[in-house]
Parts: structure tokens; C-alpha cells; sequence
């Protein structure tokens, strides 16, 4: 009955030892956002996110969708446009494009330039990995308005 016993353990533990392991979530970041083109009604815009992959073997993110604010107002929708793969243990630069409502954009663009302050933003939204793994991100920062003293 113990002969058994141990046999039963020794082969669930081989069993677990077969199942992939579990791997963390990216963490995603902002590297920047800069507007690329102003031509009314829409505003072109260029966020580089920092993707780094904690996890000791390559992970692919399947898809990505955001949602950007500037000043508090909703200006665009992102999306990954193909997967992308994500070396271990690295972060890696993912560029998404966006056009976003001039309107919005620029009313917030305006109350910042008028106060010398920076443009505040807000990133969010839902990630994908190949796997099926989902999760949620959100990324709150401040883009400078004012030039640069040398």
C-alpha cells in the first residue's frame, strides 16, 4: 500500500514537472509621446512603449488596445498593429501610431501651453499574450511643453 502511495506521488510530480511553467505579465511603459502631425480635424500622434518581458524565456504579445487622454480628455485609440516578440528578460520598444480628435488634443494642448505646464496624459487599456494571458495596464505621465534651456 505505501509502494503505492509513493509511486502515485512520484507520478504527479513528474506530471507537473511536464506542464509549462507560469509566466509573469509584461510591464508596459511609456518611452514617449509626440505629436507627429496637426492637420485639422486630427492630430497624428506617436507613442513608444517600453515592453519589458520579466520572464526568463521569449513571450509574443498578441495584441494590445489603449485608450489616451491629454489633459483629461479622450484624444485617440491605439492598437498593436502585428505581434510582437519579447526577448527574455529585456524590454522592448513597441511604436504605436494614433490619430486622435484635434479638438480634444488641442484643447488640452492649449490650457497647457497657456499655464507653461506640462501636458498631462493617461494610457490604458488590455494586452494580450499568445498564450491567451490577458492584462490590464495604465500609465499616467506628463509630456514637457515648455523648450528646453540650454
Amino acid at each position: 500500500m505505501r509502494l503505492r502511495g509513493l509511486a502515485a506521488a512520484a507520478a504527479l510530480l513528474a506530471s507537473c514537472s511536464a506542464l509549462p511553467p507560469r509566466v509573469a505579465v509584461p510591464e508596459v511603459g511609456i518611452a514617449g509621446v509626440r505629436v507627429v502631425e496637426a492637420r485639422l480635424p486630427q492630430v497624428r500622434l506617436w507613442i513608444d512603449l517600453a515592453v519589458k518581458n520579466p520572464n526568463a524565456v521569449a513571450i509574443d504579445l498578441a495584441s494590445l488596445e489603449a485608450d489616451l487622454a491629454l489633459e483629461g480628455e479622450a484624444v485617440a485609440k491605439l492598437r498593436l498593429p502585428a505581434p510582437v516578440g519579447l526577448p527574455p528578460e529585456r524590454t522592448t520598444h513597441v511604436a504605436l501610431a494614433a490619430s486622435a480628435d484635434a479638438g480634444a488634443a488641442l484643447a488640452g494642448l492649449g490650457h497647457s501651453l497657456g499655464s507653461a505646464r506640462p501636458l498631462a496624459y493617461d494610457l490604458g487599456g488590455r494586452a494580450t499574450l499568445a498564450d491567451g494571458t490577458t492584462f490590464p495596464f495604465r500609465r499616467r505621465g506628463e509630456i514637457p511643453t515648455s523648450p528646453t534651456r540650454r
